[in-house]
């Protein structure tokens, strides 16, 4: 279940000005600055703005479609910035107590684990 965060809707082709209110995401959030464009042309205008701006405009006649291109988009940023952070963030594991193994079952919690997955 993927929620779509949108700043701006509008009816007809994509224009400059749509690109430069996308561009306000920037600053925020840089993976939702991204035009979702469903069966509508984009101007050729539009499309230099965004290429030299880095704004990503999806385009589609479906909108099955547009929500594919969208929701992968949204799987390699969040892919990419694992990696950057890979180095600095410890990711979740998946531990196994070992029940014979537990040492103190109050604060604080000493006992002893198997790792099963992750570091």
């Amino acid at each position: 279940d993927v929620k779509i965060p949108v700043s701006g809707i509008s009816i007809g082709p994509v224009h400059k000005r749509d690109v430069m209110q996308a561009s306000i995401m920037l600053e925020r959030k840089k993976e939702y600055a991204v035009i979702l464009a469903f069966d509508v042309e984009v101007s050729k205008e539009a499309r230099e703005m965004a290429k030299e701006l880095k704004i990503k405009i999806f385009t589609a006649d479906i909108i099955y479609h547009l929500f594919d291109q969208f929701t992968a988009y949204m799987e390699k940023v969040k892919e990419d910035r694992k990696k950057e952070t890979e180095m600095d963030a410890t990711f979740p594991c998946v531990l196994k107590i070992l029940p014979t193994c537990i040492f103190n079952k109050k604060d604080p919690i000493v006992l002893g684990v198997e790792v099963l997955a992750g570091i």
